[in-house]
């Protein structure tokens, strides 16, 4: 990638980069996009004014950076995340010594020098998926692998939030559907009567997240300044009931029953009487979410809007993607394999070694890594089995030998 860099000769010459903007006829967002690499054309008019006004040469300011070379994981919070968390830090530290031996096998076997990036998809807002991941992102940068952890989509491409230097951050993929976001007020207005609370940068289109008897017991430890991963520990040790009517519900919000939630669901249907929107309810161990989305939006959507990116400015290696056999995780498969196998991208998928679940169609694809989740390894020994089979070619690139 070709870049610029004029700070050192601008602060030579005592000259802002808005004043350099005026004196070559660009505006300042048009030269801003030409230092930072984002504009895909430069004149050579332009360059030659920045040369002479700043006296130097082009190979004083032109740098070429080279691509990254990435191999993208993906893996679903609830579907296989949330198993590597469930089984303790052993099982943690398992799963991140698999990462390093992978990334150790492909650097190694390649001659070329890989990142592994693990990239998660939740269905949590924007708050609640920091407080999930950068525990997660923490010990993983510990452990001296600085790019675990380090995305995390929200379902559907709604937004994506990247843990840079530590510090969070969210970056915008995809705006609201404009009939959903037109109704919003409507939609607020109906869940505030239950205690719902709405966000824009969620799941689906919008989210709406209500209270269980789980999030008000995260909510009283957080009181008390636990963190998610000491919480997540004593949720997994309790019964939720009875710990719920034992504590001071002082000051803490109300839960909502499912024939509640049913109620919500007519009276937000009622507003969009002759639109493909899809009304989700989840009650389950996660908590009691509403998700409003279009019909044609997909979760393979986030992962291939993620994959585009990456591929735009970097090497991509393989795609692994961790996934149970829900519909949805088989689709991001096929669909990455269908959309990348046309560039020479081998994607790669684990899931649980079931065999009542399992279909011909899986059990016959070579690239499927069928993996014993009995034991909440599942992850870690697909991801063992990737290692041992890691192949070259004779270019240079990696395959894997099935």
């Amino acid at each position: 990638m070709l870049k610029i860099d004029i700070k050192k000769y601008l602060k030579l010459k005592k000259i802002t980069q808005v004043e350099l903007a005026k004196k070559i006829n660009l505006t300042e967002q048009n030269l801003s996009k030409m230092l930072n690499g984002t504009t895909e054309y430069i004149s050579i008019d332009k360059i030659d004014k920045i040369l002479n006004i700043l006296d130097c040469k082009p190979e004083d300011i032109f740098i070429f950076e080279k691509n990254k070379r990435i191999i993208p994981i993906f893996l679903d919070y609830s579907g296989t995340t949330d198993l590597l968390v469930k089984g303790g830090i052993d099982n943690f530290k398992s799963f991140l010594d698999s990462i390093s031996s992978l990334e150790r096998r492909i650097n190694s076997t390649s001659g070329k020098e890989y990142e592994i990036r693990l990239i998660i998809t939740t269905g949590a807002d924007y708050k609640k998926a920091i407080a999930k991941f950068e525990p997660l992102h923490i010990l993983a940068k510990n452990y001296g692998l600085n790019n675990l952890f380090s995305t995390v989509i929200a379902e559907f491409a709604t937004y994506e939030i990247n843990f840079n230097k530590g510090v969070a951050e969210k970056k915008k993929l995809i705006s609201l559907d404009p009939v959903i976001a037109q109704n919003k007020d409507k939609i607020e207005k109906i869940v505030s009567k239950y205690n719902g609370r709405l966000s824009n940068d969620v799941a689906g289109s919008i989210n709406i997240h209500f209270y269980s008897k789980e999030d008000i017991l995260k909510e009283y430890y957080e009181k008390k300044g636990l963190n998610y991963l000491e919480i997540k520990n004593i949720l997994d040790g309790i019964s939720v009931e009875k710990e719920y009517e034992k504590i001071d519900k002082t000051g803490l919000p109300n839960t909502i029953s499912k024939e509640e939630m049913i109620m919500v669901k007519e009276d937000i249907r009622k507003l969009f009487p002759n639109q493909k929107i899809d009304i989700i309810i989840n009650h389950d161990e996660y908590g009691i979410e509403c998700d409003i989305k279009n019909e044609n939006n997909t979760k393979y959507m986030a992962v291939e809007k993620i994959l585009d990116e990456i591929k735009e400015n970097n090497e991509i290696g393989m795609v692994i993607i961790g996934g149970t056999f829900k519909k949805e995780d088989i689709n991001i498969y096929t669909y990455c394999k269908e959309r990348f196998s046309k560039d020479g991208i081998e994607v790669l998928m684990i899931i649980p070694d079931t065999s009542k679940n399992v279909t011909k169609e899986i059990i016959d694809d070579k690239n499927v890594i069928l993996a014993d989740w009995t034991n909440n390894k599942g992850i870690t020994n697909g991801i063992d089995t990737i290692t041992k089979r890691i192949k070259v070619n004779s270019r240079g690139d990696i395959y894997y030998d099935n």
